[in-house]
């Protein structure tokens, strides 16, 4: 019980003590975590710094800062006490001075003594010896002379025979009155005459050529090669390094090539064989992304650096050749076998220095694989900038011309102190050859275009690289010329045909510049159809061809190789706007009248009155009018689903990425793969593609369900004319238009609501006869081709419209304008309607069928003399003056449109804004100039169209 209770006491006192300090000890705010961003040159000469701490730290008595700033070393006449890993002890040596090994004290004699720094050195053929061969430390130092044939090592500790290049065997020595590069040029080298501005190539071009020459020294031919590529557009140079390493006829060749020889690296091919390098058919590997075949170029670069040390062989995938940063997905993206890639951005000339402090060089090579074995193919490099003399052989396009290489660098900060040397572009060629049987490529080129840039400007510095695929366009080319010709051809006869019509409908007897011109509209029409079937099955079958490969056979044009089809695609949509803009005009400028074959109720009666009362209400004929107008820029399609339907297919569905240059069919790909560039030949075929099916599914959809079973906007028309007892004459031309007989068969359409039904009644029960305008029939619609005479009849009475200067209003005086106007238009009225009951024998017509051939081509054969030919029609071709009639027309203009602006901005959500601007444009156009037309052509006062 005492212990416990003694346990107690001590326990409250200890917590007592604790209370009574936290209560006496001030409390301190929370450490903080920010410390000032380390600078190692902060610290003086007696400080160093202490990396784990972030600050620096005092070295101690008689102690100084290391040559590094991290750690410290005993100052000058102090040897190295003892150190145990923290603070070091130094101790002074007084008047001896300290040993090499920095922890001894020997004496030193007054020769060799530096009393400045305390240290103790020998001449340049003697060594330092401190120690006995026992080990034991000497009282005093002293300097022993090297023999004959022997130099002190780079410690001055040790007497080694002197390098076979220092060695000078008449004399036995190795005293060298020319030493350059580490070696001794003896005798001196005979001048190449080569001059560059370059303290590195002065210092080292010589020892290296003498050492690769008289010595064969592997390393030193590897640094010569390097010199070679370097300054490749110094043309002397060129000379020197092309007789080197071209021919050497006391070496043996390496691997059987002319050019390659032992001790020497590979660095040119032979002149004037680029032509045969480049089409060579020995590679051996087929390539393929969804077959057995390779699937991606495993590029592999022989490495060395500028000292000429091999640096092994590395691979090029993670952008070991790709200057401009980016994702390892994308950067590997252009190593996919038939995927063409491009990649361009700007770098700071700092960037470059800090990424390649010193040139790396490349020795390229392809790895496949053949019979369960690793193989690489070296390819050759083409150096825009390689001067051959006074010449730049490799900017000329001419491949014979051309010198190839082996080896290539990045960027070169190192050898000129005033510019920086960098790739600003680097191009994978691959080529396909056009008869491929065994579906294999030429050796793959690889082409790089230098740039130097100066180390004091502050620019950015453009760099691009790229991968392009190639295969000869000339059967293709060929091909479409071919096909261009022939239906180019058919287009003129075509155009001939239909001027031939149009001359026999427009009446004209002999041929005028007006036929002329009609000619050419006509052919800008035709052949904008040829420019399109041309580029569209041009578009159609890459898309096919191409993307339906197993293993790789053809390759797709390259942009530069697209030209042609950007030109027809361009002269497609010219041709397509002058042929839209004449059937604008043609149809606002059409002949059009309403006759009324209503008749006033009652007898006839005298005066003025009694004409008013028994007037006829016009009405009618203004509702009819404005559900004309309102026909003219109906559709068979909606323009604003297709817009909507096509964006939504290549956007959201993923049509648009078919039009990729690589092999893959992914619609959706996943976020974060990465493009190759567009093809603008694949993009049309896909786009003109959906296009088209879009189109047509609403074009078959309109006419089989819609129009059937919802609304027929044409025949609803037809229908209101019979209803409103109101014929149409239209006259698309002088001698040719469409007549819509809408005379009622109840006599009198100007009646109430309950006569109306009524009349509606019987024709439902058949208790009446029927429309047409021959006994028995429906059909309501016909072509019309006037004779001459029937047309001079219809001038004659129109002339007091055409004279007038402005559309007839609604009041003007008595005997003014608006009375010739209303007396014209009372005498065409009775006329047509006569005409149609057949009452003028001058003038009569005729009803027939035309003949198959005239539906086909759309000509009539038989010529119009004495009487005018009604047509039965029973497609209702008077559409042809409205949008209605000429959807292929519009599907194809809008559709060209979007693909023009697409190939321009590669955005297809662009285009698709454009395209519906433009056709609002044009609708708003071709509404106001109709409506126009209609007012002056019809006497309907404008007033009264909605």
């Amino acid at each position: 019980m005492a212990a416990a209770m003694e346990t107690l006491v001590k326990s409250v006192t200890a917590a007592a003590l604790l209370l009574l300090i936290a209560a006496l000890c001030p409390r301190t705010a929370h450490a903080t975590v920010v410390f000032e961003l380390p600078d190692i040159n902060t610290c003086d000469m007696t400080s160093f710094w202490n990396g784990p701490e972030l600050r620096c730290t005092p070295c101690g008595l008689n102690a100084i800062k290391a040559p590094d700033g991290k750690s410290c070393t005993c100052g000058p006449g102090y040897r190295l006490k003892y150190d145990t890993g923290g603070s070091i002890v130094c101790e002074s040596c007084g008047t001896n001075i300290v040993g090499q090994d920095g922890r001894t004290c020997i004496g030193c004699p007054t020769a060799f003594l530096n009393s400045v720094n305390r240290t103790c050195k020998c001449n340049n053929a003697a060594i330092l010896v401190e120690r006995e061969q026992n080990g034991s430390l000497l009282t005093e130092a002293s300097c022993i002379s090297c023999v004959n044939g022997t130099v002190p090592n780079s410690q001055g500790n040790m007497c080694v025979r002197c390098g076979d290049t220092f060695f000078n065997a008449t004399t036995n020595s190795c005293a060298c009155v020319n030493t350059k590069g580490g070696l001794c040029l003896y005798p001196e080298p005979i001048s190449t005459g080569v001059l560059i501005n370059s303290n590195w190539f002065s210092d080292n071009f010589d020892a290296a050529r003498v050492a690769c020459e008289t010595y064969q020294n592997r390393t030193a031919c590897q640094v010569l090669g390097n010199m070679c590529v370097m300054f490749m557009d110094v043309g002397a140079l060129y000379v020197y390094c092309a007789n080197f390493f071209l021919t050497a006829p006391s070496l043996k060749q390496v691997h059987g090539i002319q050019t390659w020889f032992e001790n020497r690296p590979w660095i040119y091919y032979m002149s004037d064989t680029a032509a045969s390098v480049l089409a060579s058919t020995d590679f051996p590997v087929v390539f393929s992304l969804r077959g057995s075949g390779e699937s991606k170029l495993r590029l592999v670069l022989g490495m060395y650096d500028i000292r000429g040390k091999f640096l092994g062989y590395k691979s090029a995938a993670g952008g070991l050749l790709q200057l401009c940063p980016g994702t390892l997905s994308r950067l590997d993206a252009a190593y996919t076998f038939g995927t063409a890639y491009a990649q361009s951005c700007t770098l700071s000339r700092i960037t470059l220095q800090e990424l390649f402090p010193e040139p790396i060089f490349y020795d390229p090579y392809l790895q496949f694989t053949q019979g369960g074995k690793e193989y690489m193919y070296a390819l050759p490099v083409l150096n825009s900038n390689l001067q051959r003399g006074d010449r730049a052989p490799n900017k000329q396009s001419d491949q014979a011309q051309w010198m190839l290489m082996r080896r290539f660098f990045l960027v070169d900060a190192l050898t000129d102190s005033n510019t920086i040397n960098y790739a600003s572009s680097i191009t994978i060629s691959i080529t396909m050859p056009t008869n491929n049987a065994n579906r294999t490529i030429y050796p793959p080129l690889i082409t790089v275009d230098y740039t130097k840039f100066s180390k004091t400007s502050n620019d950015s510095l453009k760099v691009s690289f790229s991968v392009v695929y190639n295969m000869s366009q000339a059967d293709a080319k060929l091909q479409t010329e071919i096909a261009l010709g022939v239906l180019g051809s058919l287009a003129v006869f075509y155009a001939m045909m239909q001027t031939t019509g149009w001359r026999r409908r427009a009446g004209l007897q002999m041929v005028e510049f007006s036929s002329l011109v009609k000619f050419f509209l006509i052919l800008a029409g035709a052949l904008s159809n040829v420019f399109f079937i041309v580029t569209f099955g041009t578009g159609l079958y890459w898309l096919i061809i191409f993307k339906s490969q197993q293993t790789v056979a053809v390759m797709l044009p390259t942009p530069s190789e697209e030209r042609n089809f950007i030109i027809y695609l361009s002269c497609a949509f010219a041709l397509k706007a002058v042929q839209f803009l004449h059937l604008i005009a043609t149809q606002v400028s059409i002949d059009i009248f309403f006759f009324d074959w209503e008749r006033p109720k009652g007898k006839a009666r005298q005066g003025a009155e009694a004409a008013s009362a028994r007037g006829v209400s016009v009405w009618r004929t203004f509702f009819v009018a404005n559900e004309w107008n309102e026909l003219q820029t109906v559709r068979k399609l909606s323009p604003m689903l297709q817009l909507f339907a096509v964006l939504l297919f290549l956007k959201v569905v993923g049509f648009e990425n078919l039009g990729l240059r690589d092999l893959g069919v992914t619609l959706l790909p996943a976020p974060n793969a990465d493009e190759a560039s567009w093809s603008r030949i694949l993009r049309f075929g896909v786009a003109s593609s959906v296009w088209l099916v879009v189109g047509a599914v609403q074009v078959i959809f309109n006419t089989i369900i819609y129009e059937r079973f919802v609304e027929d906007k044409i025949r609803q028309f037809v229908d209101l004319c019979s209803m409103s007892n109101i014929s149409i004459l239209i006259l698309e031309n002088r001698c040719f238009g469409y007549y819509i007989h809408g005379r009622s068969v109840h006599g009198r359409a100007d009646t109430n609501m309950e006569d109306m039904h009524a009349n509606l009644k019987k024709e439902e029960e058949n208790l009446c006869s029927q429309r047409g305008l021959v006994p028995g029939t429906e059909l309501q619609t016909f072509e019309v081709a006037l004779t001459q005479a029937a047309r001079l009849h219809y001038d004659r009475i129109l002339q007091p419209l055409a004279m007038m200067a402005a559309p007839p209003r609604m009041a003007g005086p008595q005997g003014g304008p608006m009375e010739q106007s209303m007396r014209a238009y009372q005498t065409m009225n009775r006329f047509l309607c006569s005409f149609v009951d057949h009452a003028h024998k001058e003038v009569d017509y005729m009803i027939r069928d035309k003949l198959l051939l005239e539906r086909l081509t759309g000509i009539e054969f038989q010529e119009t003399f004495d009487k005018s030919f009604l047509y039965n029609d029973e497609s209702h071709s008077f559409s042809n003056v409205l949008y209605y009639g000429h959807e292929a027309t519009l599907l194809l203009l809008d559709m060209l449109l979007f693909c023009i602006i697409d190939m321009g901005t590669q955005d297809f959500t662009l285009a698709t804004i454009i395209t519906f601007v433009v056709q609002k444009l044009f609708r708003s156009i071709r509404e106001s100039f109709s409506r126009r037309n209609l007012v002056k052509k019809t006497l309907v006062d404008e007033r009264f169209l909605i």
